[in-house]
């Protein structure tokens, strides 16, 4: 049986929502027809569809009489999203996965998920995402930082000297073209802030290019 045929009968078993032919339908599905359609799963979508097939083959046909139709059509449209998804990323390059970090995304994870993170491990996979290999990182007193390694190194030696100091935006991320600028104190939370700065940044292909670090008076 080929996969259109497959389609058109379960097109023609969605139009039929007589309770007796579901019934029908749901107790003649057999072992056979459940392998042959774990095949195709197999060979045509992968892994995902043949375990939503499976989970579906498992349902007790009774409790589908009147929601059969229903459920197929939700499931359908969720494994088809799925995977969509996931042949779109498989086909995209690295730079166009990274496209989804907007401009203020980036500058907020850099503030939690970089400077504000105590776990190396952590910080690292954060800055693997967000930054370009070649990044370069300007602070006004420790001076450039150039790479990931670099960035990573110094970034922890910030967050060693106040672990439990946490960044807090003073306003909504500004965006600008290929550029944003997000102002923020630091501090220990429950108390006065400690410092104030603004991180500026260029961003190319949804990464963090270039980053400028300026500190500000406390508001």
């Amino acid at each position: 049986m080929e996969f259109s045929e497959v389609h058109l009968i379960h097109e023609r078993s969605v139009r039929r929502t007589r309770e007796g032919y579901l019934k029908s339908a749901c107790s003649n599905f057999s072992n056979e027809h459940h392998r042959w359609l774990l095949s195709c799963a197999r060979h045509v979508f992968g892994e995902l569809v043949q375990e939503v097939l499976t989970e579906l083959c498992r349902c007790d046909p009774e409790r589908l009489w009147g929601e059969v139709a229903q459920q197929l059509l939700e499931w359908s449209r969720k494994v088809l999203e799925l995977v969509q998804g996931r042949m779109a990323r498989g086909l995209r390059s690295e730079t166009e996965d990274t496209m989804s970090n907007s401009i203020s995304t980036l500058l907020l994870r850099n503030l939690s998920d970089v400077f504000g993170e105590n776990d190396p491990v952590r910080r690292r996979a954060a800055i693997d995402e967000i930054f370009h290999e070649d990044a370069a990182f300007y602070d006004p007193k420790s001076g450039i930082f150039r790479g990931r390694d670099e960035i990573d190194r110094i970034a922890g030696v910030i967050k060693a000297t106040h672990p439990d100091f946490k960044y807090q935006p003073l306003f909504p991320p500004e965006e600008l073209g290929d550029a944003g600028r997000v102002r923020w104190v630091s501090g220990t939370p429950g108390k006065a802030p400690a410092y104030a700065g603004t991180d500026f940044i260029v961003a190319r292909g949804g990464r963090i290019a270039s980053l400028y670090l300026f500190f500000d008076d406390l508001p």
